[in-house]
C-alpha cells in the first residue's frame, strides 16, 4: 500500500554515525514527510551520504548536548507538524496510515517499533 506526504509534516532527526541504521528508519518516513530534516553532530561515517540520498535537508551543528539539538533541529523545521525519531525508531506502516504519532508544533513524540 502507498502512502503520500501529509501535508506540512516535518520529520526530523539528530544523528552521529548512525550509518549502520538510518536507510531503514529514513525510508520508513520518506512516504510520509513533507521534509525530513537530519542534525549531524560530526558523524566521520556514510551517515550524510545515506541522509542526503534519502532527500533529507541535512544540517551540520556541532554537538550542544541532547536537549539543546534537539530544540535546534525541531527549530530547522518548515512545517506546523512535527514528528522526531531517533536514528533506530521508524514508524510502522499502520501508524502512517493512522497519523498516530503526528503532533501540532512544538510537540515531540515518537512511535517505534
Amino acid at each position: 500500500m502507498g502512502t503520500s506526504p501529509l501535508p506540512g509534516l516535518s520529520v526530523f532527526l539528530i544523528t552521529c554515525n548512525e550509518a549502520d541504521r538510518l536507510a531503514e528508519t529514513l525510508a520508513a518516513v520518506s512516504g510520509i514527510a513533507t521534509e525530513i530534516v537530519v542534525v549531524d553532530s560530526g558523524s566521520t561515517d556514510a551517515t550524510l551520504d545515506i541522509a542526503r540520498a534519502a532527500g533529507a535537508r541535512v544540517i551540520s551543528e556541532p554537538w550542544r548536548g541532547y536537549g539543546p539539538q534537539k530544540r535546534f533541529a525541531e527549530e530547522q523545521c518548515a512545517g506546523p507538524w512535527l514528528l522526531n525519531i531517533d536514528a533506530d525508531e521508524f514508524v510502522t506502516q499502520l501508524q502512517q496510515m493512522d497519523g498516530i504519532g503526528v503532533h501540532q508544533q512544538r510537540s515531540l513524540r515518537a512511535f517505534c517499533r
